[in-house]
């Protein structure tokens, strides 16, 4: 069984699913993996969005086949509700992070009336983002960073990484959820790692040259 199976298992079993529940989302899943012939670990929010649009405009699917397919494949990615733009989008669910999560769930084991992940004092409303501010700043001092540190400076410091493990710019536009690309375009500016690797024109044109080779040294007459 792969991580991510069982990562699925593993969280339909804490919601409660029925068994029937449970084995359907899991054969939905493989058939979107079957589909574009690549681990789900690999397909991405657009995978997934053309392959609910193949089920309804090629194999003309049901509606419940539809939802089935639709539920199952969200444990593949996290909601974002009325996030940037205030609009609904989906991004990709790190394991690392979902791992981060489990361990959060079971140590505190919140009971927010509203059902919070993040409650705030009286349980019926999300944590405020002044409250995360603070504790971004409790974390800040707490490892002795000298410069000012925010929940926003983490959502700059997602995208610039993004940028320098080879993301396109298209793509954290989706994510981050810009309007505009111009406002993606910020981070390449802001990324050092793609300043360092940027190649000299030089370079460039004279790659396909051998090297010059040095001038060679007189011999001096040997003295008797």
């Amino acid at each position: 069984m792969t991580p991510l199976r069982r990562r699925m298992l593993e969280d339909m079993r804490m919601r409660n699913f029925a068994p029937a529940t449970q084995a359907a989302y899991v054969r939905a899943v493989a058939q979107f993996a079957l589909h574009f012939k690549q681990s789900p670990q690999d397909l991405t929010r657009d995978h997934v969005r053309e392959y609910l649009l193949y089920l309804i405009r090629e194999r003309h699917s049901s509606c419940s086949h539809y939802n089935v397919c639709r539920c199952a494949l969200q444990f593949l990615l996290v909601r974002v509700r009325q996030g940037k733009g205030q609009k609904d989008r989906y991004v990709k669910l790190s394991a690392h992070l979902l791992h981060a999560l489990r361990d959060y769930y079971r140590a505190s084991r919140p009971r927010a009336v509203g059902g919070w992940l993040f409650p705030g004092p009286a349980g019926d409303k999300p944590i405020s983002p002044n409250a995360v501010n603070q504790a971004a700043e409790r974390i800040r001092r707490r490892a002795g960073l000298g410069k000012h540190v925010t929940a926003h400076t983490f959502r700059h410091t997602y995208a610039t990484h993004m940028l320098d493990a080879g993301a396109d710019l298209r793509t954290i536009q989706v994510l981050l959820g810009h309007r505009s690309i111009r406002t993606t375009a910020i981070y390449l500016h802001v990324s050092q790692a793609r300043i360092d690797a940027a190649p000299s024109p030089l370079d460039l044109m004279y790659a396909q040259q051998p090297p010059p080779q040095p001038a060679p040294v007189p011999l001096q007459p040997a003295r008797p």
